[in-house]
């Protein structure tokens, strides 16, 4: 072999071997791994749309296979057993019961209870010889004006058995005045008739409890009814100047199906200038049922209105 086909056989393994090693290096690169991913230039925006469509459609899922119904036994509902007895309350709302006098002119006495537990009861009024029952009313009151018998007087209240308020006031005038004071018990519906000067029944001196006159009368005394329970007790009284003493006293009860056969039992107090005199006590026999229904009438003559004829 000549020196150049020496040269060109060289030249041809080296291209070769360059060859065979180029083709190694390339064989074991791919050996490696993946081929790199190229990066795009211009990567696209995720905007808050897309992801929004992406939970949507992430979050969405298919529709479930329906189940059978089944029927619900009807409620019956609870039944509540049937309280053979109201429970007892164990506190109350009320307000405390109280009793207010105020003085009010020509020696008269403005009372105000309050007994809101007691709303619609009877309460027993007195104040000395005056006694009579009242009825409260829906919220528990109860108000009037009445003849003071003292020049401090102290009136009470009862309630109940267990629950009586009391109260006192001063009046002034009572000194100026002669009261009479009537007080009976029962069903039966009596009365003062009082004539002053002399006049006869119906005249402009008859004083009586459907015609009683106020305490601003100029024409001489007044009367004041209290008592609105039939069954409770009841008064009346009668004022007038002290210094007037011509008067006739007259009681009258009614007789009828409530009163007939029945004995009217009554107390009468005088109160002259102040001072007390009395009680008295009066009896009154009605007549019996088989009667017809009418008015007894009684004089009442032992009834002196001045100091000298009193003592």
């Amino acid at each position: 072999m000549n020196r150049q086909t020496l040269r060109n056989v060289m030249m041809v393994g080296a291209t070769f071997l360059l060859a065979a090693a180029t083709g190694h290096v390339m064989q074991s690169a791919n050996t490696l791994g993946p081929e790199p991913t190229a990066v795009a230039a211009n990567p696209r925006l995720v905007t808050l749309a897309n992801v929004t469509q992406l939970s949507a459609r992430i979050g969405s899922t298919a529709e479930l296979p329906s189940l059978p119904a089944r029927a619900i036994a009807a409620d019956g509902g609870v039944r509540l057993a049937a309280l053979t007895e109201a429970p007892e309350a164990s506190f109350s709302h009320c307000d405390p019961a109280a009793l207010t006098l105020t003085p009010a002119p020509s020696a008269m006495l403005a009372v105000a209870l309050h007994a809101p537990c007691r709303a619609g009861q009877s309460v027993e009024i007195a104040q000395g010889a005056l006694r009579f029952t009242a009825t409260l009313d829906p919220q528990g009151d109860w108000t009037g004006t009445i003849p003071a018998l003292a020049a401090r007087a102290r009136l009470s209240a009862r309630l109940g058995p267990d629950e009586t308020l009391e109260a006192s006031a001063s009046v002034t005038g009572l000194e100026a005045l002669n009261r009479v004071v009537l007080v009976w018990q029962g069903a039966a519906e009596a009365g003062l008739n009082i004539y002053e000067y002399g006049s006869a029944h119906g005249g402009a001196g008859h004083i009586a409890a459907d015609r009683p006159r106020t305490p601003e009368t100029d024409l001489g005394g007044y009367l004041t009814a209290l008592g609105d329970r039939p069954e409770g007790t009841h008064a009346q009284v009668y004022t007038a100047p002290a210094g007037m003493t011509d008067q006739r006293f007259e009681l009258e009860a009614r007789v009828d199906a409530a009163s007939c056969g029945q004995d009217l039992e009554a107390a009468v107090t005088r109160v002259l200038a102040g001072r007390t005199a009395g009680p008295e006590t009066l009896s009154l026999a009605l007549p019996g049922c088989d009667e017809p229904e009418g008015a007894v009438l009684m004089e009442l003559p032992a009834l002196p209105l001045s100091l000298a004829a009193a003592n």
